[in-house]
């Protein structure tokens, strides 16, 4: 009877135990089920972010991309506006070139010559009349001394010739070599200028280095002036705060000189130990 009881007893022991321990297992299944919906939830909820960042930045990179493509067919389209002016330029000046050589084929070198001639005598004289001296004339007009004579002796006081009936391509010729005398003088007077300039300049500069070459700038000492008196001022106040406890020289020699007379009065040939006292040290401010 013993037997049986124990026995069930046994078992109804077994059973509670095992009963306690699948409620404890479910238990925890349950709370770690719980944590990884949540962390479930939260890598959802990141991955979805990221989706929508991914979109969003997708979307951003087509409207640039968009707005590249647009500014590069603008670009291509003035690039071919641009070589289509340029063409256009080059046959005007095709065709120019070949009207120039036409009508220089046509019109013979003698001629030309001639004309060139006549615009030299014709711009000799007008600068006789103008009131010109033969050396300035030979300067600018490439002609003989006595045919500038003879051109200032016949033009220097009137022009034996009408300026109004002149033909036209005196006046081109002389145009141009006016134009070309002109812009070689202005180039002249130019380089001129810019030399004078530079020598200006080199002499500032060596003004200024022989100035300052021996010049020698004082070091600032008013932060070395704060240091010393901040230290100054703290030495002060520390030796204020400590007590003053050393003896002055004359109470040391009068001390010395009383002790010493004392052991002669004593006449005991023992020998006594003396105090030593430190004197004060003082220090003498510049």
């Amino acid at each position: 009877m013993n037997f049986w009881l124990l026995t069930l007893i046994f078992i109804n022991l077994l059973l509670i135990t095992f009963i306690i321990f699948n409620w404890v297992l479910r238990t925890k299944i349950t709370q770690e089920d719980q944590r990884l919906t949540k962390g479930l939830q939260l890598l959802q909820n990141k991955i979805s972010i990221l989706q929508d960042l991914s979109d969003k930045s997708d979307e951003q990179v087509r409207r640039w991309v968009h707005l590249i493509e647009q500014k590069s067919s603008d670009v291509q389209a003035q690039l071919n506006f641009s070589d289509e002016k340029i063409i256009q330029m080059e046959s005007v000046l095709s065709k120019a070139l070949d009207v120039s050589k036409i009508f220089y084929d046509q019109v013979p070198h003698a001629e030309i010559m001639e004309r060139q001639k006549t615009s030299k005598y014709v711009q000799a004289a007008q600068l006789a009349n103008q009131g010109f001296t033969a050396d300035q004339i030979s300067q600018k007009i490439d002609m003989n001394a006595a045919e500038i004579e003879m051109i200032i002796r016949l033009n220097k006081e009137q022009l034996q010739f009408s300026e109004e009936n002149l033909p036209a391509w005196i006046e081109t010729m002389t145009t141009q070599a006016n134009s070309i005398t002109m812009t070689g003088q202005s180039d002249m007077s130019n380089h001129r200028q810019e030399i004078a300039d530079f020598s200006q300049q080199l002499k500032k500069m060596n003004q200024m280095v022989s100035a300052t070459a021996f010049d020698s700038q004082m070091p600032d000492l008013s932060g070395m002036q704060n240091i010393t008196q901040k230290f100054n001022d703290s030495v002060a106040r520390t030796t204020a705060a400590i007590p003053q406890t050393f003896v002055n020289d004359s109470q040391v020699s009068r001390t010395t000189t009383s002790q010493m007379v004392n052991s002669m009065e004593a006449g005991s040939g023992e020998k006594q130990v003396r105090p030593f006292e430190f004197r004060r040290i003082t220090a003498y401010k510049n």
